[in-house]
């Protein structure tokens, strides 16, 4: 840190980077509290303390990250631009369902039906992992189960999100149906969604 500590306001800034330089380009509670805290921050030796403590928890953390199996970015919904078309995705819908948050319901049409899915949602903060989100019918099909495994983000107007569901079948016993498996297009409100999960590590 080149600053002075009595210029305050290039402390903030450079701790500011520090934090973007830690944590990557990944959207986390951990930052944005970090972020509005220093936006408050009254700096003194015991304060200096408390943040240089901080920071070093972040470093662990962030290493600690890079070694678990997250592969999730998470973006508010009027983040999410024509930079993300083409990429996998989920929708948190209506509240956000991290860290063990309710989960949420809504009707998507499935085979000209609806039918209501369930959010399963296992990101816990430490281990975020695309392939464990998804949504899973609450209302049995045929005495089957439907699970939309993931979404690919097709085009993007000013009020929805035109995706492709990837449609899996379940039966009794919850093994896949293989020959069932399909690609369906939908589009989905942007006021139905509170976030929007993308697969960060894609090909």
């Amino acid at each position: 840190m080149t600053c002075s500590t009595a210029n305050m306001n290039c402390v903030k800034s450079e701790i500011k980077k520090m934090i973007f330089r830690l944590t990557g380009m990944y959207s986390s509670p951990a930052k944005m509290f970090l972020m509005k805290k220093i936006a408050y921050f009254k700096f003194s030796t015991t304060a200096m303390k408390t943040l240089k403590t901080t920071l070093l928890f972040l470093s662990f953390w962030t290493y600690s990250y890079g070694q678990d199996g997250s592969d999730i970015r998470y973006f508010k919904t009027i983040d999410v631009d024509i930079s993300l078309i083409g990429q996998y995705i989920h929708f948190d819908f209506f509240h956000r369902s991290f860290l063990g948050q309710p989960t949420d319901t809504i009707s998507i049409m499935i085979d000209d039906r609806p039918t209501r899915f369930v959010e399963v949602r296992k990101d816990n903060g430490y281990n975020n992992l695309f392939s464990q989100q998804n949504l899973q019918s609450i209302d049995k099909v045929d005495e089957q189960i439907i699970k939309i495994s993931k979404l690919k983000l097709d085009s993007i107007t000013t009020t929805s999100f035109q995706v492709t569901m990837y449609i899996d079948y379940y039966d009794i016993n919850n093994n896949l149906l293989d020959d069932k498996s399909k690609q369906v297009e939908c589009w989905f409100n942007k006021k139905d969604i509170i976030e929007v999960l993308v697969k960060s590590k894609q090909l």
